[in-house]
């Protein structure tokens, strides 16, 4: 069943940019202001770049095995026992960020619009919408995100746009902001802010082989520039030591803009698109890690796996106790070191495969 899924380039493209730059709604604006200061921009830059850099080696990984699932090609290249150990590292680190993010959503909820609802219940919600659309698939999932992607978009321009009243060009110098090192330092770490990328070469099978290269450069140049627009309007906004506070900057952006008594608040419009954002990453979180799970257990289908894994998310998304330590765990310790499995195991992978001889570009065309 999952094999008959393939998505077109528009819906495979505004799948992918949707998931990666929702993050955008969240910390990330203010945690790359406290990693490097007012230098956020360049370190966005060099973060996709670097990514562009890494896609290179993950597209030659893809053209090696085509139509094959991860867990397929990763037990022919080390053998079973190891290629599940690896699946297993990959849908372990799906699951804690499907259960972080569904948590995190949450919290911003009861601070922006419901501060009297239990934590439990709100989050409970996230996770029922989420189950209901990852039971329609990943063509509903990417047909809804080629929908909301442009007015998303859209919507993050206004707002950038409209905080001109804020922006003071004094808050970019110094332009390396914390430092040469902290810049080189978070360009590489924070490749894994685009660490939902990793559903090219998880799952090849759910796009057409000759469009896989154009659906990775677009979606990354995409979210990188989403990350650019958001992340210098921010520092333009708000010198660095209040950014580094905010827990949702584009929101405090929001807030800040008036143009006049009858428009104000439009934080209200803000939050709309902020929703559905995020039911769509967590939708399409647990529709992959479902999906994944499956091909290590070779099911032919997904669906009964979905509930199991979200309250399994759930469960996970209560362990901090706080949104701080949310933060501080997800944010400065988990995201610092994910690039090592987003990108480092399809490396360590292909460059196996070619001294191994695996793969349809290899000498025994196996």
């Amino acid at each position: 069943m999952i094999n008959n899924m393939k998505l077109g380039e528009s819906e495979a493209i505004a799948l992918s940019a949707t998931v990666i730059s929702t993050k955008i709604f969240l910390t990330l604006p203010a945690v790359i202001s406290d990693l490097v200061g007012c230098s956020g921009w360049m370190t966005i830059l060099a973060s996709g770049l670097l990514t562009t850099i890494f896609f290179l080696f993950i597209l030659k990984y893809i053209n090696r095995f085509p139509d094959k699932t991860f867990p397929e090609t990763a037990a022919e290249i080390v053998g079973p026992y190891i290629g599940v150990f690896l699946s297993l590292l990959i849908l372990i680190t799906w699951v804690v960020k499907i259960s972080f993010t569904l948590r995190i959503f949450s919290e911003a909820m009861i601070i922006n619009a419901l501060p009297h609802t239990p934590l439990s219940i709100i989050v409970a919600v996230f996770t029922i919408v989420a189950v209901i659309v990852s039971y329609m698939g990943i063509n509903t999932i990417a047909q809804a995100c080629y929908i909301t992607f442009p007015v998303s978009l859209g919507a993050i321009l206004v707002i950038c746009i409209m905080t001109f009243h804020l922006w003071e060009t004094d808050r970019m110098f110094p332009l390396l902001g914390n430092g040469l090192w902290p810049v080189l330092k978070y360009s590489l770490l924070r490749t894994s802010d685009f660490i939902e990328l990793n559903i090219l070469y998880i799952f090849p099978i759910f796009f057409h082989q000759k469009q896989l290269k154009r659906i990775g450069y677009k979606s990354i140049a995409v979210s990188t520039m989403i990350f650019f627009v958001v992340v210098l309007t921010n520092t333009l906004s708000f010198p660095t030591e209040v950014s580094r506070e905010m827990y949702l900057p584009l929101y405090m952006m929001a807030r800040n803009i008036y143009l006049g008594r009858f428009l104000q608040r439009i934080e209200g419009i803000f939050m709309v698109f902020w929703l559905i954002s995020g039911c769509l990453w967590i939708s399409a979180g647990l529709f992959g890690a479902s999906a994944l799970l499956a091909s290590i257990l070779k099911l032919p289908e997904y669906q009964p796996l979905i509930l199991p894994l979200a309250i399994i998310s759930y469960s996970i998304s209560f362990i901090p106790q706080n949104l701080p330590d949310l933060v501080l765990l997800i944010s400065y310790y988990i995201r610092n070191t994910l690039f090592i499995i987003t990108f480092g195991i399809p490396l360590i992978l292909l460059v196996i495969a070619h001294f191994r001889k695996k793969g349809v570009n290899s000498n025994t065309n196996t």
